[in-house]
Formats: C-alpha cells, sequence, structure tokens
C-alpha cells in the first residue's frame, strides 16, 4: 500500500510541477506524463484489488477461528460442568470442519463414553475423535 500511495504522490507530483512550468505541451511532454499517470492509477487499482482480497481472506480466517473456538468452549463447559468428568483434565480441539478431538485421562469407560455423547450433542461439532484414556484402578 505504501508503494501504491508513493507512485501516486510521485506521478501527481510530477504532472503539478510540470503543469506549471508550462512545459506540459512541449515535445509532447504532457502525453508521457498523462500514460505515467494512467499506469499509476492502473497499478492502484489492482494493488488495492489485492488488499481488498487479502483483508476479505483475513477475515474469513478469523471468522473461522472465532467460529472454532466457540464450538470448542460449548464442548469445554459441557464436559467439565458434568459431574462425571469435571475432575478430568481434559483437552478439546475443534478442527475447522466441526471435528472435536477429545484427550485426557478419565476414571472409567463410563465417563469415556459420556464425553463422546456430551461432545457428540454439541451444536458445531460434526463428529468426535474420542482419544481419551482410563486411569488405572487404584488399590485402596
Amino acid at each position: 500500500m505504501r508503494t501504491a500511495r508513493y507512485l501516486l504522490i510521485c506521478g501527481v507530483s510530477a504532472a503539478a510541477i510540470f503543469a506549471v512550468s508550462g512545459a506540459w505541451s512541449q515535445d509532447g511532454l504532457g502525453e508521457r506524463i498523462g500514460e505515467t499517470l494512467d499506469r499509476t492509477v492502473g497499478q492502484l487499482r489492482e494493488q488495492t484489488g489485492e488488499l481488498a482480497e487479502d483483508l476479505r481472506a483475513g477475515f474469513a480466517r478469523a471468522k473461522r477461528a472465532v467460529d472454532r473456538m466457540s464450538v470448542e468452549a460449548r464442548v469445554y463447559a459441557r464436559l467439565h460442568w458434568d459431574k462425571d468428568l469435571g475432575d478430568a483434565e481434559l483437552s478439546i480441539d475443534v478442527e475447522d470442519d466441526g471435528a472435536a478431538v477429545i484427550e485426557g485421562v478419565v476414571k472409567s469407560e463410563d465417563a469415556k463414553a459420556k464425553a463422546s455423547r456430551l461432545a457428540e450433542d454439541t451444536v458445531g461439532v460434526t463428529r468426535v475423535a474420542n482419544r481419551l484414556k482410563v486411569a488405572p484402578a487404584t488399590n485402596r
């Protein structure tokens, strides 16, 4: 964007200098300056279009990231506040396509299955990859 702005300033400045000095009409100089200005304006339009595309792509990436974080938060809340899973240390990652990956350690197979059900029933989740491990039973 700085380059485009610089080109525009240079082109306009050159045109102004030559117009003021009366040299505009001598030896086709006016035509050459006009062509330079036309090229400069064309370059500005091209770079502005590229900038707009970059902005659209950046916005789309940001929107996907926010959507993914929102789904992760919903899954985390459902698992964290469940009495069977609240004390488990879980890692939740939701991919762009809505696939939820759950990792960590739970205390039973029932808790593992419940985590899958809760995640699957969460709005925005398309499928669940349950990579939870069941903690070995401790002797008391």
